[in-house]
This record gives structure tokens, C-alpha cells and sequence, in this order.
């Protein structure tokens, strides 16, 4: 039912904020949603920014907020398709760049990959960086949705920020930007992760205090191992109201510390089978930030399609092996590639020291052998090419 828009304080001060942050009251999502409001009313919606902007808060939960549950999904899978349109890779827009990049990861493995790029070619990679592109927007578009406890204000700064979003930097653990260019999924989403920058963001908006959550004594010999962050820098960190930030920082110090954990290297590796199901494999990836490409569902299938695909996971703190730590991709009988979730997907050093890889190569025989040899050739080939740049 429309309504003029009649935000409460905490609502008013929502849109104040995000008035603030992204200027949101001028933009041609607002002034559609007045529109429609004064057309559905009969009544002039006030000029004043807040209530500019909590009409287009209000359409949001007229949408996706009512009783019928098929109304429901129609609207959010109208949502997405709105969102996919604008938001996602367009096939004009798919660089060379890509192509450049996938030929160097082809020589690095000693393998071969086309001088020229077809129009079949191009098309076939645009279309799955376009699917998997679609399916890690739409898990953030669902879970903001579907989510009751979040205010909406805060549901648009998420969502607005994560559409800026480009991959993860676990080095510098930041994101990257993203442009009309951008080739890579959308962030994974990490549902832990999600609610701590709300509710900072929430708290912040407020205009209460948070306390930090990891502040370790400066006098700890062991403070920088366990990621101390100050009091100072903490408070630094909540005036930015940067989501990208928040989500970081929760990634890195609020949600399970993965990278504890990673000093447990028992577990066990499962195999999917080569033309098995995508979904087993996938949901087994998605919000772990290993930072494979294989977490998208097209992806996977495209890789399953090729051969087997061999995962190891480590056990997290309740003993279960879910932790995933490498992976081997087969290419019919051969190994294609090996990857870590360490930065730039190294195989992280515990993992490597527990010599776990080392032993599943054992069990390959003789592609094992191989793999080995090509990989060490192509090491010294790179560091070779690298001292020449």
C-alpha cells in the first residue's frame, strides 16, 4: 500500500546518511520513486531530502515486504534482472585484457592458447564471466532481501557499495573497484561478515559508540601475530561509514579466524567427479574466500565438464572437514592446474609444510611426476621472464 513518505527519526537519520554518502536524493531512482508515489498518493511528496529518499525506500519495501510469497520472488526476480542489466559485464565491454591474461596463465602451464580470438570464442567467455557475475550479485540481492533485521537504509548503502566491488586482496585486504571493464565475479558474500558492518554501520549512524573488538595491549609480544588493531585505528576505521572497509575488517577480524584455523591441516579431500553437478561443488566454496573462480556455478560446470575436480578441506573448530584448502583440476587424465587460498591462490604454507599436496601428487603416479616437473619449469621460467621486465 503507498503512502507519502512518513520516515520515523531512525529512518530520517538512514536517509540523511545515505544523502550524505552517495548524494542519493538527486539520483534517477529517487525522483522515479516520488513520481510514482505522488502519481499513486495524489499528494506532493516533501521536498526535503529525507523524504525524498524514503520514497525510494518505501517502493523497496512495497516490493519485497508484502504477504504473498510468489509476489514476493516475481519482484525480486524483477529486481535482478534490472540490477543484471546495468550492473553486470556487457559483451562490448569484454577487454582484450582478459584474453592477455588467459594466454599468460595458458604459457605459465605450458600450455597452448590461441594469437587470435574468434567471435565464438569471445562469446563462449563472455558468456560464463556473465553468469557467474549474475549469480554473485544475486546471492547479495536474495540475502538483502530476505533479511528482516536490517533496516532498509542500510540494505541500500550495503548493496549500492557491493555493486563497486571487484575481488579481494588477502594481502591488503581491501577490494578492488569495479568498471564497465571488470571480468570478475561480485564479492563473496560472507553472511557473518554482512551483519558486523550493519550493525556498525547502524550503531555509527546512531551516533553511538562501538568498542573495538581485537584491541590487543601495545605491550603484547604477541600483538602483531594475533592482527592487533588499535583503539585509534579502530575508531578511525568506523568514521570512513565505508562498507568495503567494514566487510573487510569483519572478514579479517570479527568472523571465524580462518587463518587460525589453517594451522589445522587434517582433513580430507573429497573428488567430484568429472560431468557431476555444479551445486556440490560450489556450495561447498561460496562465502570461504578461497578466491577461485571455481565458486561460480558456471564455472564449475564448465571445469566438471573437463574432468574431475579434487578438493581438499581442512577441519574446522567443530572437527568437520569444510574448510577448503586446495584444489586440482583435472583435464581428462592430466592435472591442469593446482590452487591455494593463500594471496594470489598459493598454496598457504601450512598446508604445503604438512606436505598434504604432496602426497595426493604421489597418488596421481606418473601425471603427478609430470605435473611436478612442468610446474618447476614453468617457476624458473617466470622468474626468469620476471628479472627481464
Amino acid at each position: 500500500m503507498f503512502e507519502t513518505p512518513n520516515p520515523s527519526p531512525e529512518e530520517k537519520k538512514g536517509a540523511s546518511f545515505l544523502k550524505k554518502r552517495f548524494n542519493t536524493h538527486t539520483s534517477d531512482a529517487v525522483q522515479r520513486a516520488v513520481q510514482k508515489n505522488e502519481r499513486l498518493t495524489g499528494e506532493k511528496v516533501p521536498q526535503r531530502p529525507e523524504f525524498q529518499v524514503q520514497a525510494l525506500l518505501d517502493r523497496w519495501e512495497n516490493l519485497i515486504n508484502i504477504e504473498d510469497e510468489s509476489t514476493v520472488e516475481r519482484n525480486i526476480s524483477l529486481i535482478k534482472k534490472a540490477f543484471h542489466r546495468e550492473h553486470v559485464l556487457q559483451e562490448e565491454d569484454l577487454p582484450e585484457s582478459y584474453f592477455d591474461l588467459q594466454r599468460r596463465i595458458a604459457e605459465e602451464r605450458g600450455e597452448s592458447y590461441p594469437a587470435e580470438i574468434s567471435d565464438e570464442m569471445r562469446h563462449e567467455a563472455y558468456e560464463v564471466l556473465r553468469k557467474d557475475q549474475q549469480e554473485t550479485l544475486d546471492y547479495w540481492i536474495d540475502e538483502l532481501a530476505h533479511e528482516d533485521a536490517y533496516p532498509m537504509w542500510a540494505k541500500y548503502w550495503a548493496l549500492n557499495s557491493v555493486l563497486k566491488l571487484s575481488d579481494y586482496n588477502k594481502e591488503t585486504q581491501s577490494f578492488s573497484k569495479r568498471t564497465k571493464n571488470t571480468t570478475n565475479p561480485f564479492p563473496d558474500l560472507n553472511q557473518e561478515a554482512l551483519a558486523t558492518a550493519i550493525d556498525y554501520i547502524q550503531t555509527t549512524v546512531a551516533g553511538e559508540e562501538i568498542e573495538n573488538p581485537i584491541e590487543v595491549p601495545d605491550d603484547n609480544p604477541y600483538a602483531e601475530e594475533v592482527k592487533s588493531v588499535s583503539d585509534e585505528e579502530f575508531q578511525h576505521l568506523l568514521t570512513t561509514e565505508n562498507f568495503a572497509k567494514y566487510y573487510a575488517f569483519a572478514i579479517e577480524h570479527v568472523v571465524a579466524d580462518v587463518a587460525e584455523l589453517y594451522k589445522n591441516t587434517e582433513g580430507e579431500w573429497r573428488v567430484f567427479p568429472q560431468g557431476s553437478e555444479a551445486e556440490a561443488l560450489t556450495s561447498t566454496l561460496q562465502g570461504k574466500g578461497t578466491g577461485w573462480c571455481t565458486a561460480g556455478t558456471t564455472t564449475a560446470q564448465h571445469q566438471l565438464e573437463a574432468g574431475d575436480f579434487h578438493v581438499y578441506y581442512s577441519k574446522n573448530e567443530l572437527g568437520e572437514p569444510t574448510i577448503p584448502r586446495l584444489a586440482i583440476r583435472m583435464q581428462g587424465g592430466e592435472i591442469s592446474e593446482v590452487r591455494g587460498v593463500a594471496h594470489k591462490q598459493e598454496v598457504d604454507p601450512y598446508i604445503s609444510e604438512a606436505g598434504v599436496l604432496s602426497e595426493k601428487m604421489d597418488e596421481f603416479g606418473e601425471a603427478g611426476d609430470e605435473y611436478r616437473e612442468k610446474d618447476a619449469s614453468m617457476r624458473q621460467l617466470t622468474a626468469i621472464q620476471r628479472k627481464h621486465e
